[in-house]
């Protein structure tokens, strides 16, 4: 297996596990109008995270069980399914003539029956949402987690990794803007229904790639392939390399002491970065240009480019690349982000004004989550011993979870008081 295969493999992969949650932040204007009677804005977030937490605690409890490549591939194949609901519900609703093409339940919602069809379509958005994040979940905490027990003989994959997550942020909400702009606001539930179906072609190219790069050659490499669970802090760890395996012990204390700088790096800059999008973001109005329903898209458009270039850069120019800085300054540098919470919510209150300005820290916004969150997942495996890595980079996850978990109920709270 050659590494540029292999990280092309975490690139795709990496972009597939951010896929559905893209997906569902870009679609957010039309959802907005398919389900005006719900804050489905801030529910996306709370219900995605939730389940994404509760998922990879249960992966750090249990990955003994089944292989991190065998988790990959069960977990992509649901999650092919799953990004499928959005676009069936439409093409049945838009079939049946219940649905507006532009996004419009066709019975009003202040009647019994209109109520009734907006929540059957809430529920089944919720329930696809769920069903996306539990894949994703499981695919991105095994990537992590095999990215970080590989990274001995291939340091870089974790990086590639969060750079795939990146350029999936860029590209969906590029997608999402040429299927609404090619077929138009009039056509909404159309350009959507097209949107999640080239979602799911991104998760399928993914998955090919990665059972040609990786699976097929998975008896030469040197892989983490088994754990099991002695006590609720500890697990053994067997690694095959040639036919040979090694029983280490693991204890996830001890290994989380030695990142808690890192992980807790990685809960409060993706708390913050939660707390002010897609929620916040998605309620900011345009001023200045009069974008309409233009403003929420190009905003996320902006906070992925700015993505994008965040986890990009820690490769070429690492401000954190020694263990004191990795130890002191990153952490100090997560709680400068915390700024940006205080600036989301004078721009929600109109106290600061303008499009430029929204573009600008949202933009920042972006950069900064990426750099920082790259950073901290790039320098926690590498506190701890080789053995340990693989339950280093899945508790990583588990931080990093927790935080877009507290963030999306912070964010909500903030929601509440506008």
């Amino acid at each position: 297996m050659s590494n540029t295969a292999t990280n092309l493999a975490f690139v795709l992969l990496g972009g597939a596990s951010l896929v559905p949650w893209q997906a569902y932040i870009s679609a957010l204007d039309f959802f907005m109008i398919l389900l005006p009677g719900q804050k489905i804005q801030y529910m996306i977030p709370i219900v995605n995270m939730l389940c994404i937490l509760v998922t990879t605690f249960m992966v750090v409890l249990f990955a003994q069980v089944v292989s991190p490549t065998k988790r990959i591939v069960a977990s992509g194949l649901f999650l092919m399914a799953a990004l499928l609901v959005v676009p069936f519900q439409n093409y049945y609703l838009l079939h049946n003539h219940m649905l507006d093409a532009n996004g419009t339940l066709l019975v009003h919602p202040s009647t019994t029956s209109g109520k009734q069809q907006e929540n059957t379509c809430y529920w089944v958005v919720l329930v696809s949402l769920m069903c996306c994040a539990t894949a994703a979940s499981i695919m991105q905490s095994s990537l992590f987690g095999l990215a970080g027990a590989m990274s001995e003989t291939q340091p870089a994959l974790t990086a590639w990794l969060t750079c795939g997550q990146g350029i999936a942020g860029v590209g969906v909400v590029a997608l999402r803007c040429l299927t609404k702009f090619g077929i138009g606001d009039a056509k909404a539930a159309v350009s959507t229904l097209l949107f999640f179906g080239l979602g799911f072609v991104w998760v399928a190219v993914a998955m090919l790639v990665f059972y040609v790069a990786v699976v097929r050659h998975n008896n030469t490499t040197t892989t983490t392939l088994l754990s099991s669970v002695n006590t609720e802090t500890t697990e053994y760890v067997a690694l095959e390399n040639n036919n040979t395996k090694i029983t280490i012990h693991v204890s996830k204390t001890k290994v989380l002491g030695q990142i808690w700088r890192q992980a807790g790096t990685a809960t409060l800059v993706f708390t913050t970065c939660i707390s002010c999008f897609p929620g916040l973001t998605a309620s900011l109005v345009s001023t200045t240009f009069h974008l309409g329903s233009w403003f929420p898209i190009l905003l996320v458009l902006v906070y992925n480019v700015g993505d994008l270039v965040g986890k990009t850069l820690p490769q070429y120019m690492s401000v954190f690349n020694t263990k004191h800085r990795a130890n002191v300054h990153l952490p100090l540098a997560a709680l400068c982000h915390v700024g940006f919470v205080p600036v989301f919510i004078l721009m929600l209150t109109k106290v600061i004004v303008g499009d430029v300005v929204a573009f600008v820290v949202v933009g920042l916004l972006g950069v900064t989550t990426g750099y920082l969150g790259c950073s901290a997942m790039v320098a926690g495996p590498t506190m701890v011993a080789a053995a340990d890595r693989e339950i280093a980079g899945t508790l990583d996850v588990l931080a990093l979870v927790f935080g877009l978990t507290l963030g999306s109920i912070v964010g909500l709270v903030i929601s509440s008081y506008h």
